[in-house]
């Protein structure tokens, strides 16, 4: 999935996945991408996703570990 960084943070990753725990049990919460901050975020170069709604260049990217889009 092709995003912009800002609708990447919305999303969430399994990369951050770990144990939480609480008073009576330990559970597991993943929290959101962190977009460019990211090892594994990789920057799509295809000029045709560069485009936004205003006509204006959009830097966009996808995550590296789910392999390219």
């Amino acid at each position: 999935m092709i995003l912009t960084v800002e609708e990447a943070t919305t999303k969430m990753c399994p990369q951050t996945l770990g144990p939480v725990a609480t008073a009576d049990r330990v559970h597991y919460e993943s929290s959101c991408c962190i977009g460019a901050e990211c090892m594994a975020w990789r920057w799509n170069r295809d000029p045709a996703f560069k485009k936004g709604k205003d006509g204006n260049s959009v830097a966009v990217g996808y995550c590296g570990k789910a392999g390219q889009p």
